[in-house]
């Protein structure tokens, strides 16, 4: 039987690394994911495009280089809309692929919008 008492505390260790590093069971290969939420796709009316904005420069570059010190492939997964536990759709996206905090709908249209997959390094 679980206790429904609230922990009176409640302690987290904050990093400015990726959010998760998951060892894969099978092959003992490591990757790093990076979690983010937008509530919307927004809109640029001088460009007349829709684009997510993920990051900032810093995070960007942060991110590249925790995953060459650590030799680990860091992955970006966005979920937009609903609400953060429940997104209307989820996006997965290899951080190399990225080169700025934004990604363009161009980018994000082409993304496989499913279940997720690791296997021979990439995370689909």
């Amino acid at each position: 039987m679980f206790s429904k008492q609230t922990p009176k505390e409640v302690t987290y260790k904050t990093t400015k690394n990726p959010d998760v590093i998951i060892k894969h069971k099978f092959t003992g290969e490591t990757f790093a994911v990076e979690c983010k939420y937008r509530s919307e796709i927004r809109y640029d009316p001088e460009k007349n495009i829709h684009y997510i904005q993920w990051s900032t420069p810093e995070q960007i570059t942060r991110y590249k280089n925790f995953s060459k010190t650590e030799n680990t492939p860091v992955f970006i997964v966005i979920g937009i809309g609903g609400n953060p536990k429940d997104p209307e759709h989820v996006f997965c996206i290899a951080l190399n692929d990225i080169k700025y905090p934004k990604i363009y709908e161009s980018i994000f249209e082409k993304i496989p919008k499913k279940s997720f997959m690791y296997r021979n390094g990439i995370l689909f």
